[in-house]
């Protein structure tokens, strides 16, 4: 968000009698009022509505132990295929997999699809200080349950992760602020694969990019399943494969899984190798 600038015009008063004085008295209540509206008029710095509370440690080690197992029983749940794209894989600085995420911290549709993204991701490497969030509450879907990339680190020997949050979930004069601004290298796959053919329609998020080999915009499944759940309920939920949540989750990481194994080549064998993760992973790269 830019920043505004003004200009102040200073008059110099004469202190020679009492109407001088007066105007003095005068231009000072003008230049107090005009830095009053000044500072209304600037642009507020970004913030958010997160509770600045890291994810509980039960909820992340929910989210980083899924049995393999249990992913092979649900294999791709309820969740549709993504969109594949022919090409070299995309890879970031250190030379892995590149996995882009942009999103918002007010979208339902990215709250209910980072908890997929984040199952995905952990079975290559670890997640550093997420923190629980949940979307706007003057949105569709409010206050859906959710943690936020903002702030977060991933490290592993396998994937480069970026994650974008553009915006947070507090609104000022009925917009959502500025949270963070994509790299200009980011923006390019942004523009250039968050648009039909790849997707459905252009620019909307959340949008996920696999090593521009896989993409998809918008949610894996309905954020509607996830009402009234706190994150704790949420993540607890992921040990019952019987449960609708589960299959929702545990299908959609399923899927990312078997997209980030293409560009790995099946690398870790442990998460790659099970046979419904190569399954999924041969349905992504089958001619359509």
């Amino acid at each position: 968000m830019a920043d505004r600038k003004g200009r102040q015009h200073q008059r110099h008063a004469s202190h020679n009698g009492p109407r001088a004085i007066a105007r003095a008295s005068v231009s000072a209540l003008l230049v107090i009022a005009l830095l009053m509206m000044t500072k209304l008029l600037v642009p507020l710095p970004a913030q958010s509505a997160d509770s600045e509370e890291l994810a509980p440690p039960a909820v992340m080690h929910a989210l980083e132990s899924v049995p393999m197992s249990e992913a092979a029983a649900i294999g791709q749940g309820p969740v549709k295929l993504i969109a594949s794209i022919s090409g070299p894989t995309l890879r970031g600085p250190k030379g892995l997999p590149r996995v882009i995420y942009v999103g918002a911290d007010f979208c339902p549709y990215c709250a209910a699809q980072r908890w997929p993204l984040i199952v995905a991701l952990s079975r290559f490497g670890r997640f550093e200080g997420l923190r629980l969030s949940h979307s706007g509450a003057g949105d569709v879907y409010p206050e859906t349950a959710t943690l936020t990339f903002h702030g977060s680190s991933y490290q592993s020997t396998h994937v480069e992760f970026t994650g974008v949050e553009t915006r947070s979930n507090v609104q000022v004069n009925g917009q959502w602020t500025t949270l963070e601004t994509p790299t200009p290298d980011v923006v390019q796959v942004f523009n250039q694969y968050d648009a039909p053919p790849y997707v459905g329609r252009k620019g909307g998020i959340p949008f996920v990019d696999v090593g521009n080999r896989f993409v998809f915009s918008g949610s894996a499944y309905d954020p509607a399943l996830l009402k009234g759940q706190t994150q704790a309920a949420i993540a607890a939920s992921l040990s019952d494969p019987a449960s609708e949540i589960t299959r929702a989750i545990l299908g959609g990481a399923n899927v990312i899984t078997a997209a980030i194994c293409v560009t790995t080549v099946n690398m870790p064998s442990a998460v790659c190798r099970v046979p419904a993760i190569l399954s999924l992973s041969h349905q992504l790269t089958a001619p359509h």
